[in-house]
């Protein structure tokens, strides 16, 4: 039978390897959402892509120049941001477009892209981490 002192010593382990678990996953779902949102944005000037923007606590409310057709700028800063998320500091991890017609893309009103490319994004980070354990170190 284990001690008490084994035990809680097992207990506060598990509770490090959780923490820093919970913290990747979190981070990794963040990461794979920004990357399909932007991939998936259609694109004929650049600004819906180069509009995705990420801020930890709480939504971002600006708009970006200047404008990146690949999007690769706003996934470099996007991921900068997601990797300084700390679970015990932040309430969480926003990914937002504020152009005004961002949701008439997600609507479908650009031949390039389908509607619902938002939510495809969000299933694609729900899909990264399905079956992450939280216990493995």
């Amino acid at each position: 039978m284990a001690s008490p002192k084994k035990f809680t010593l097992n207990l506060k382990g598990y509770s490090k390897t959780v923490g820093a678990n919970s913290v990747n996953t979190v981070r990794k779902a963040a990461k794979a959402v920004l990357e399909r949102v932007v991939r998936y944005t259609p694109v004929k000037t650049g600004a819906a892509r180069s509009n995705w923007l990420v801020r930890l606590d709480r939504s971002p409310t600006h708009t970006v120049l200047p404008i990146d057709k690949t999007g690769d700028g706003a996934i470099a800063k996007g991921n900068a941001k997601i990797d300084n998320y700390r679970f015990t500091e932040h309430r969480g991890i926003f990914i937002k477009n504020n152009l005004p017609y961002i949701e008439d893309l997600n609507n479908g009103s650009s031949k390039q892209a389908p509607a619902g490319f938002v939510e495809k994004a969000m299933a694609s980070g729900r899909r990264k981490v399905s079956g992450t354990k939280l216990l493995k170190k």
